[in-house]
Formats: structure tokens, C-alpha cells, sequence
């Protein structure tokens, strides 16, 4: 039988106990960020913290909570907050929003939801509107104003603000890119672009989006060619023709996975094999397409 170094067996075990810790760390550090809209979606658990919301009729505005084990709190204190947060669980972004007949004004705070510490960032004036949508190294990212807004960088460190894009009111963080688009709600074709908050390069994927999905580092989109009757307006989304596209996040390996389709309907879902979308003469009918 083997006889095994007792101290040699202890440094083993101190040895795997710090890779799973360290595994552990890895995973914790790569918790992601992501917006919750607790108005649409009701009581939210991201990480171990529980977040959830009520509307006040009385006062005309959100009151917004958090719940972190045996710690809870309330975001702002009697103050119009948005229901939509940006979180990964530890931390948490929210907007304040001031608005009567004179006074329009969003305030964007940050919460350490591990001691419950609140700091205010910055305010702007004359906007309804304001979202934090990305969170990159020591800079946070955010839409201000609506249809169109524009993309704004704030620097956590030096406390600055500026514009990095015109024209956009959505925007969704996949890893180091926002994805960004210039209308709300609008039914018409529009310009989607993607914005690397690494390198601050913008890249156009289309200027007649219809819908898009991602998967990983690909994105599929559709692309509005022309309606099949001269008639409907465009975007009417009742009869056209479009292009089913995919490529990664950054524009590269661009390919055309369907070409010309013509679509009666609402196109719901696009995958790496197959797209959804339906009947626009019974929308309880859905139809899928292969390639």
C-alpha cells in the first residue's frame, strides 16, 4: 500500500479547495446585467435578490422594493421611480423621474444592493425619459428622451457625461455591444445599429429592420424589401417581402439565409434554422419557414 507525504495530501487539498473557489469567484464576477420592467413583468428575482413593485394611485406613482436575504429596501424615498431596473443582483440602477407642467427632469441613481448604500450620478433637465441600458467596465451607458433619444456614456470615475450616438430610444446589452434602434412602437421599418462600448466603433446592420433575434455573438434579423401590393403603406407588415440575414454582433460574416420571402403576417421568431411568423387572416395561426 502507498504511503502518502501528510503534508503533501494537505497542500493537495488546499489546492483544490482554492480552484473551486476561485471557480466560484468567476462565476459570481460574471453574473450579468439586465433590465427588468417589474410595471410588465411583476415581482423579479435576479442573483438572490427579489425586486418588486406597486402603483400608488393615490400619489401617481411607482413605488419600487429590493429583498437580498434579511436585507430589503425601498429605491428612492417618496419618489417617482421607474419600474424598469438595471441590475445583476449586487448592483442596482434606477431613474428617478420628475415631471409636472413645469418641470420635466430624469435623476439616474446607483444602489450597492450588498449594504443598501444609495448614490445619486447625475440629472438632466427637460427629459421625461431616461433608461440605463449597459454597464462596461467603470462607465455606464443610457438612453435619454424618447422617439428619437440619443445614447449617452457616464463615466463613474471622472463623473462625466457625454453623447456617444444620435437617434436612439432602445437599446440592449449583449455582452460588450448595445444593440440600437431609434423608435419605440414603431410598426415601420427601421435602422438597427450596434454599438461596441469596447472600442466605441458603431456598426449599421440595416436601415429597414423589421424584427430581430440573438443567439450568443449572432444576430438574425429581417430585412423590409418591398410590399407585394404598391397600395399598402410601408410596414403595414400585411404582405411583403423581406430578407431573412444573419452575422455577428459587429457586422462580419454577413450571410443572406433567405432571400426575397414574401410574408403574409407578423414574423415572430428567427432562428440559426427556421423563422416563425403569423397569418395575418388568423393570427392564432403560426407558420414556420425552413432553410
Amino acid at each position: 500500500m502507498k504511503k502518502y507525504n501528510k503534508a503533501g495530501v494537505i497542500l493537495l487539498i488546499a489546492l483544490c479547495f482554492l480552484c473551486l473557489k476561485t471557480q466560484c469567484t468567476e462565476i459570481q464576477a460574471a453574473e450579468k446585467y439586465k433590465t427588468i420592467n417589474l410595471a410588465q413583468q411583476g415581482k423579479q428575482k435576479v442573483g438572490t435578490t427579489e425586486f418588486y413593485a406597486n402603483y400608488s394611485n393615490e400619489t401617481g406613482r411607482w413605488n419600487v422594493y429590493w429583498k437580498k436575504g434579511k436585507k430589503e429596501g425601498k429605491f428612492g424615498s417618496d419618489q417617482n421611480v421607474s419600474p424598469s431596473i438595471f441590475t445583476n443582483g449586487k448592483i442596482a440602477y434606477y431613474v428617478v423621474e420628475q415631471y409636472d407642467s413645469t418641470i420635466s427632469k430624469c435623476v439616474f441613481y446607483k444602489t450597492d444592493l450588498q449594504n443598501g448604500k444609495t448614490n445619486k450620478l447625475f440629472g438632466v433637465n427637460n427629459e421625461e425619459d431616461g433608461d440605463i441600458v449597459g454597464v462596461y467596465g467603470n462607465k455606464i451607458y443610457c438612453t435619454i428622451g424618447i422617439d428619437p433619444g440619443n445614447l449617452y456614456c457616464y463615466n463613474l470615475k471622472t463623473q462625466k457625461k457625454k453623447k456617444v450616438m444620435n437617434d436612439v430610444t432602445i437599446a440592449s446589452m449583449y455582452g460588450k455591444y448595445l444593440v440600437c434602434q431609434g423608435y419605440e412602437g414603431d410598426p415601420s421599418p427601421q435602422k438597427i445599429r450596434v454599438y461596441n462600448m469596447k472600442n466605441n466603433n458603431v456598426k449599421t446592420l440595416s436601415k429597414q429592420l423589421i424584427t430581430y433575434h440573438i443567439n450568443g455573438n449572432k444576430i438574425y434579423y429581417a430585412e423590409y424589401i418591398k410590399n407585394y401590393n404598391k397600395a399598402d403603406f410601408d410596414g403595414s407588415y400585411i404582405d411583403y417581402y423581406c430578407n431573412i440575414v444573419c452575422s455577428n454582433l459587429d457586422g462580419t460574416d454577413k450571410k443572406i439565409l433567405m432571400k426575397n420571402r414574401r410574408i403574409k403576417g407578423q414574423i415572430d421568431k428567427i432562428t440559426s434554422s427556421y423563422f416563425t411568423y403569423r397569418d395575418s387572416q388568423d393570427w392564432k395561426k403560426v407558420n414556420k419557414i425552413k432553410w
